[in-house]
């Protein structure tokens, strides 16, 4: 199991509920699955923005994913910045937490 950690960094200071979450996922998930069951729900809930999430792996901090949450609920999408991999193989073999930072790209 792999604890992931999300949290929110945009200058909503007074939206301090729903700014983080820790969620224990299998470590065979792939990114792609991470992305599509863990980011994209927990940034559904954000203020509208094109998000940019950083995830802290075995090679450092990058940038992993993008979320949209603006426009028509047809038009919201989420991608992969990086190559998917499972989450093991991106946080490395001795690590058990995924930490991720999501912030709002600038207009």
């Amino acid at each position: 199991m792999i604890c992931v950690e999300v949290e929110r960094l945009d200058a909503h200071a007074g939206d301090q509920y729903g700014r983080e979450t820790t969620v224990n996922v299998s470590d065979g998930l792939l990114l792609s699955e991470m992305l599509a069951s863990v980011l994209r729900p927990f940034l559904s809930r954000a203020p509208r923005a094109t998000w940019v999430c950083r995830a802290k792996g075995a090679a450092g901090w990058q940038d992993v994913a993008q979320v949209e949450t603006v426009g028509e609920t047809g038009d919201r999408g989420a991608r992969l910045l990086i190559a998917d991999s499972s989450l093991r193989g991106f946080v490395g073999g001795s690590e058990d937490t995924l930490r991720i930072a999501c912030r709002p790209s600038p207009a």
